[in-house]
């Protein structure tokens, strides 16, 4: 592998930042786990689930198992997007290996971006010029994996020895053009922005994390590229020990997940494991990413925070669902309307049946003639009478340049702002709130701590102080009851640096480091906070043990 190289690029990150750039202050990494892996029995509190293969014990078998006895599903799914939304290069790529991704280069604040194909190796490539047009710095790196199947766009992951990182360079299908990746066109961390399990849990089966690092990965990262067929439908041990033994089944089969057969809110909770991101997720106390199963309640891993109502901020490229449950299709269904009334999950329609199909969806509920408009105007609106042209128009995304998404509201007359319904008045209007609003009071204490983590990761509201000293009085009186929650002490050592505290941030990034030494967050944030008081002794020595030498 090419590993990343520079040239006075230090100079360069210098200029961008402090040593704050290394930690992503704000930002709490939730805790990793291998996958797959069972969720503990304290995990997994009073199941109920008529599925036996939510249990713990049940064991996943793989896609090529599944497509033995569902070929047709199987192929159909292959060419979905979904299945290829993480890949290595090598496995090729709408957005890795066309000539004209490859020729294109861009400028951003000084830098030059420039993709090269040396061989078989994908290399991105950064630089900085001075005036006189001279190199100063510059920086290159091999591609080693795509996130994104290249449908909408893709992301690029570098790798050095088993530490992931995302290039500064992505792909937008929307302009077919190259230009500076989501996360970096806020705050530009060139290669160096960490790849975590977060990243990929959402674009990847089986990703292998390294416990308590913060982008340090097994070898070989996964052995199952993309999403496959028992994220949706649960492990499927059972299943195929009950077809091994041959004979005729009859009744509803309990050995696997069929998302069409579940109550409402546990079919729609399937989806949301990925879909629904809001504007915060925290993972529970006590749990773990791929705890959560097909069939059990999403809420019961993790809780998930989003905007008001009238927030522009839910215009963003994954908040379908958050929009969804503002429609007043979706609200007077009373659960009939979900995701996979619409989207087929395991086939995606091709361009030329796009429209028919989903006008199909809505004549299910609708009748022809419902449509105030005449036909001779529907159809010099759109000439396919596509009723999503009006009722769910694309828009442009407010944290994604270049991409668009579809007003899942479904709006007789959609204006132009964007908003949800749901709201706490203890909260300040620019602060999300629990998605499962309903359930959440009987979280009790466990909703406290849940919110006081999530406070502690908007640095950028205007209420940021005033934030940070609540979320501290929340996790002090979580931490009371659950003292060895190494989340709760993480996010409590943040609180008090965003209060001018970091003499006590210190300690209590000690804290967690007493319960879990090898926590890479709680050292580089020490190593931070050492440096804010001066210490730069303490600092390199905790630098030092993660492998990170700043200085």
């Amino acid at each position: 592998m090419l590993p990343v190289r520079s040239k006075k690029m230090s100079v360069v990150l210098c200029a961008v930042g402090t040593l704050g750039l290394a930690i992503g202050i704000g930002w709490l990494p939730w805790r990793a786990a291998k996958f797959p892996k069972p969720p503990t029995e304290e995990a997994q509190p009073n199941q109920s689930s008529p599925y036996r293969n939510v249990r713990a014990e049940v064991h996943y078998v793989g896609n090529e198992v599944c497509a033995t006895c569902h070929p047709s599903h199987a192929e159909t799914y292959r060419h979905h997007p979904m299945s290829h939304s993480f890949a290595p290069v090598a496995h090729g790529s709408p957005a890795t290996h066309d000539d004209s991704y490859v020729s294109q280069s861009f400028q951003v604040d000084g830098f030059d971006y420039l993709v090269e194909h040396r061989g078989s190796v994908l290399v991105h490539r950064e630089a900085r010029r001075d005036a006189a047009g001279k190199v100063v710095a510059e920086a290159e790196a091999e591609v080693q994996f795509t996130i994104g199947s290249g449908a909408h766009g893709a992301t690029y992951v570098v790798r050095h020895e088993d530490y992931l990182f995302q290039s500064p360079i992505s792909w937008y299908a929307a302009t077919q053009t190259l230009a500076l990746a989501p996360s970096h066109q806020q705050h530009n961390l060139h290669f160096e922005r960490r790849i975590d399990d977060n990243c990929l849990f959402c674009h990847c089966d089986d990703a292998r994390p390294v416990e308590h690092s913060l982008n340090r990965f097994q070898q070989p990262i996964s052995s199952r590229y993309g999403i496959g067929c028992e994220r949706c439908h649960g492990p499927g041990e059972l299943h195929v020990q009950r077809y091994k033994k041959g004979g005729i089944h009859s009744g509803a089969d309990d050995t696997i997940v069929n998302p069409r057969r579940l109550e409402p809110n546990l079919r729609e909770a399937v989806c949301e494991q990925c879909h629904l991101q809001g504007a915060n997720r925290v993972l529970r106390r006590g749990r773990q990413p791929h705890d959560y199963r097909p069939g059990l309640p999403l809420q019961h891993y993790w809780t998930v925070f989003v905007h008001r109502a009238g927030s522009e901020k839910l215009q963003r490229a994954v908040s379908q669902v958050e929009q969804l449950h503002e429609s007043r299709c979706f609200r007077e269904s009373k659960g009939e309307l979900g995701c996979i009334s619409c989207h087929n999950p395991h086939a995606l329609p091709g361009s030329a049946d796009r429209i028919a199909i989903f006008r199909a969806r809505c004549l299910n509920c609708h009748q022809d003639t419902s449509c105030r408009e005449t036909p001779e105007r529907r159809l010099a609106l759109s000439n396919a009478d596509d009723c999503t042209a009006c009722h769910m128009p694309r828009r442009k995304t407010k944290d994604i340049a270049h991409a668009a998404i579809t007003d899942h509201r479904i709006l007789r007359r959609p204006p132009a702002d964007f908003g949800v319904q749901k709201s706490v008045a203890s909260l300040p209007d620019d602060i999300p709130v629990p998605f499962y609003l309903e359930s959440s009071g009987a979280l009790g204490a466990d909703l406290d701590r849940d919110l006081g983590i999530a406070l502690t990761q908007w640095p950028g509201t205007q209420q940021q102080r005033a934030l940070a000293e609540q979320a501290l009085s929340l996790l002090e009186s979580s931490l009371r009851n659950w003292p060895n929650d190494i989340a709760g002490m993480e996010a409590k050592g943040l609180a008090l640096r965003l209060t001018g505290r970091p003499r006590e941030a210190l300690q209590a990034f000690q804290d967690c480091l007493s319960g879990e030494p090898e926590d890479e967050f709680a050292l580089l944030s020490a190593a931070e906070t050492s440096a804010q008081l001066g210490n730069l002794d303490a600092a390199r020595s905790y630098f030092r043990h993660t492998g990170f030498a700043p200085f």
